[in-house]
C-alpha cells in the first residue's frame, strides 16, 4: 500500500511534469534537491505544491537519470572493448 504522500504525488504529477519541462536547462544529476525545488517553484503551476511532492518527484527523476547514466557508461565500456578487439584482430 502506498503512503498518503505518494498517493497524492500521482495527483499532482501533471503540474510537476509541466514545471520540469519548462526548466529545460535543469540537470537533475547536478542541481541537487534545493536547486530542483527552486526550479519547480519558478513555474506557476508548481508554486503551491508540497515540498514532499517535489522531493518525491526529484527522487524519481534522479533515480531514472542515474540509471540512464549507468547504461551509457556500460555502453561506452562495451564499445571501447569492441574497438580494442577489432584493432587487435586487424593488426
Amino acid at each position: 500500500m502506498l503512503n498518503p504522500a505518494t498517493q497524492t504525488l500521482y495527483q499532482v504529477r501533471g503540474s510537476l511534469k509541466d514545471a520540469y519541462k519548462a526548466a529545460s536547462d535543469l540537470d537533475v544529476l547536478t542541481c541537487g534537491a534545493e536547486g530542483f525545488e527552486a526550479a519547480m517553484r519558478a513555474h506557476e503551476d508548481a508554486k503551491e505544491l508540497s515540498q514532499v511532492h517535489i522531493t518525491l518527484f526529484y527522487g524519481e527523476l534522479l533515480k531514472l537519470a542515474q540509471e540512464e547514466e549507468a547504461k551509457k557508461e556500460r555502453r561506452r565500456q562495451r564499445d571501447r572493448k569492441e574497438f580494442c578487439r577489432c584493432v587487435d584482430h586487424c593488426s
